[in-house]
């Protein structure tokens, strides 16, 4: 869950330029909305600070620690040279397995 969740508030911070659809950061602002949701409802942030990176949090979901960064509001500038297709193959994976996920623990509260 740590890198899922990793992954999609990266891509949720992301502009959608021509590499990157419009689709994809739809899709992961939902699903780190939705999270922030449970998170809140749960009342589970037990750890958070600031660093260079981003905002580091851990959170305690039914009993398992789970830890994610979100990165700083800034005006992300991509590289040309950087290749997207490996991250949005886990982007993909990720976006099934957090569907997954969040469908429980919405449905087993």
């Amino acid at each position: 869950m740590d890198d899922a969740l990793t992954m999609m508030f990266l891509f949720a911070s992301l502009p959608s330029s021509g590499r990157i659809k419009t689709k994809i950061t739809r899709k992961a602002k939902m699903l780190c909305q939705h999270w922030n949701g449970i998170v809140a409802r749960s009342g589970g942030v037990r750890k958070s600070f600031v660093s260079v990176r981003g905002y580091y949090f851990e959170a305690e979901v039914m009993g398992v620690a789970v830890r994610w960064i979100v990165p700083h509001a800034f005006t992300q500038n991509i590289p040309e040279d950087v290749d997207f297709r490996v991250m949005l193959t886990f982007m993909e994976f990720y976006d099934v397995l957090l569907d997954f996920v969040l469908y429980k623990l919405y449905h087993n509260r």
